[in-house]
């Protein structure tokens, strides 16, 4: 919605991060194929040592022509959490637009939208938030509603154009009873607490790593070790291990699901969440070693 809602035209650019979401990044090369924009995509360093090295690629790709930067908070492909405060606060002095995918921070971070000020953000209540399928949400900074454009118009645009951001709800008939889960889901989020979330979150994430160190001495982290570097997307490899079978051995012999990723920077990904224990901790690192 966000990328179809901004003008752009042949003279200006996008800046993307190479590690974002096929959603934020295959979506601008599709539109930018129509409207002539450039799309510039970065990379930041395989293993970063601290915040500056990830922000730098970021300063340095940004022109005069650049008209948005869009990023995932953290990867889904490597677990890196990107500084999204300082990314949105360096683009808003070159009065760029931002777009942050927060498919991985809305639900194990307790996320502050003023605080991290960027324009744009969204977020998936089937993942880390443990709400139902195709339902998420959707931030445009206030003073940014009148000049995007929605993607749909339906029944009720002229009363929604009177309420801000309901302009960009006039999607037709909808699943009442997704939305009303998702409003459980928020219920419950908040009854737990979001700081209590992501505490919990970064703890089990972290312990995971540093169990993982132990038990497999040739272990290497795609995802940095470093606290404030990652949150909850751990993702690891090991030359004892057989990545092409990981996948199936963790599931049928130890009941663990897990994602692989393939290629040179490729390795096992799993993600902790708030209903995991330290127990299954535990029970993940063994079966991991089991396999090496």
């Amino acid at each position: 919605m966000v990328i179809n809602g901004i003008l752009l035209d042949e003279n200006d650019e996008v800046v993307i991060w190479d590690q974002n979401h096929p959603t934020n990044n295959v979506a601008w090369d599709v539109r930018a194929e129509r409207y002539g924009f450039k799309v510039i995509k970065i990379s930041t360093p395989p293993e970063p040592e601290n915040i500056e090295q990830l922000i730098k690629p970021f300063r340095e790709a940004l022109t005069r022509n650049t008209k948005v930067l869009a990023f995932s908070h953290v990867s889904n492909v490597t677990g890196v959490a990107l500084p999204a405060k300082d990314l949105c606060r360096m683009a808003s002095e070159n009065e760029i637009l931002t777009l942050v995918d927060g498919a991985q921070t809305f639900g194990p971070m307790a996320v502050g939208l003023h605080d991290i000020g960027c324009d744009f953000y969204t977020g998936s209540a089937d993942k880390w938030f443990c709400g139902p399928e195709e339902t998420g949400v959707l931030y445009v900074k206030r003073d940014r509603i009148e000049n995007l454009f929605p993607t749909i118009v339906g029944i009720g645009w002229e009363s929604a154009l009177e309420n801000g951001a309901r302009k960009f709800e006039t999607l037709g008939q909808r699943d009442d009873a997704r939305v009303a889960a998702f409003g459980t889901s928020v219920e419950f989020n908040a009854a737990i607490r979001p700081h209590r979330i992501e505490e919990r979150v970064r703890s089990l994430a972290q312990t995971l790593k540093e169990e993982l160190k132990k038990a497999l001495p040739n272990v290497k982290f795609v995802t940095p070790v470093e606290r404030e570097l990652s949150l909850g997307v751990v993702i690891f490899s090991s030359p004892e291990i057989d990545m092409d079978n990981a996948s199936r051995n963790l599931y049928e012999k130890h009941n663990i699901g897990c994602a692989v990723f393939r290629g040179a920077n490729g390795g096992i990904r799993l993600s902790p969440n708030i209903y995991n224990t330290m127990e299954e901790v535990d029970r993940v690192v063994t079966a991991v070693k089991s396999l090496a």
